[in-house]
């Protein structure tokens, strides 16, 4: 199987969801699916709030107090 096949097949299983934005970030792809494409993107779906820098989500505070090895993801103070 393919990364094509895995992409294609998350889109028909988890398409409403709402983990397709979470896919597209994981992978890099924002920008060229979303971004670049103002009328796919959706405030309520959580497109708006992508900002260059993010790509990743925060490591909770509670991870981080607990393991000093563990520091915060860039992006985030």
């Amino acid at each position: 199987m393919t990364m094509t096949d895995i992409e294609h097949e998350r889109v028909k299983e988890l398409s409403l969801e709402r983990t397709r934005y979470h896919d597209l970030l994981r992978w890099g792809l924002v920008v060229e699916r979303i971004v670049n494409h103002l009328e796919l993107k959706s405030s309520s779906s959580g497109t708006g709030a992508y900002q260059p820098g993010r790509e990743y989500i925060d490591i909770p505070q509670n991870e981080i107090d607990a393991n000093p090895n563990i520091k915060h993801n860039p992006g985030y103070n």
